[in-house]
């Protein structure tokens, strides 16, 4: 989900773990100098270690400490990536695909919401943690008996997840609306099972496929 326009790139199905781009460019990492590579703001807005789920062998992204767009072929995915993280950090919003952003943008909704079963029409949202600097993911979301809950594979560890458990104050952007919530990690496995099956059947997978361990889901409440 790029928001506003989209941005050419390649976006898998998000559960939330590093963009093939984000790999490229941290496999590039040691070819550049700190002077001449991406901004720490950028670094910071790529968020190597939560895109998609087919790729999570990311776990330092301040490895593209030294990466450099200039060391990179003109016509190479890695340099794709490095420009659409530059041209996410300057407009100031929201993730892009596989690359994490800032503060959402949208259209403010300030009513509270009991019944969020409406986000199985829509494909992924955006889910903003850390209030007091944003950072922004794309996520897999679903409804569940009319709640409302968010995919996070490989979650242990991740920045995003991090700050979610550190402070529950968070935003979603459910297509172009953004909803004021608190995030609450859901560690009851009865629930998770039923999450997990919701998703499942979101996204038209098979419901009776295992939920992995390495699963979590948090539940959004509205404010």
């Amino acid at each position: 989900m790029c928001w506003p326009g989209d941005l050419p790139t390649r976006v898998p199905p998000p559960d939330e773990g590093p963009g093939e781009l984000a790999q490229q460019a941290a496999r590039h990492a040691p070819l550049g100098q700190p002077e001449g590579g991406i901004p720490r703001r950028v670094r910071r807005l790529v968020g190597a270690e939560e895109a998609v789920p087919e790729i999570r062998d990311i776990s330092h992204p301040t490895e593209l400490e030294s990466f450099s767009v200039l060391d990179v072929d003109p016509g190479s995915p890695t340099r794709l990536a490095a420009l659409l993280a530059l041209a996410v950090a300057s407009l100031g919003v929201g993730p892009c695909g596989p690359i994490a952003g800032g503060s959402l943008s949208g259209n403010h909704v300030d009513r509270a919401v009991d019944d969020w079963s409406f986000v199985n029409q829509v494909g992924t949202c955006a889910v903003e943690v850390r209030p007091d600097s944003p950072h922004s993911v794309t996520v897999n979301c679903m409804a569940w008996r009319g709640e409302l809950f968010v995919s996070c594979s490989e979650c242990d560890g991740k920045r995003w997840s991090g700050y979610a458990l550190e402070d529950p104050a968070g935003r979603i952007r459910i297509g172009d609306e953004v909803y004021a919530v608190t995030l609450r990690r859901v560690e009851e496995p009865e629930r998770l099972d039923a999450v997990w099956r919701a998703r499942a059947a979101k996204l038209g997978e098979d419901e009776s496929t295992p939920r992995p361990e390495h699963w979590w889901s948090f539940q959004l409440s509205s404010l």
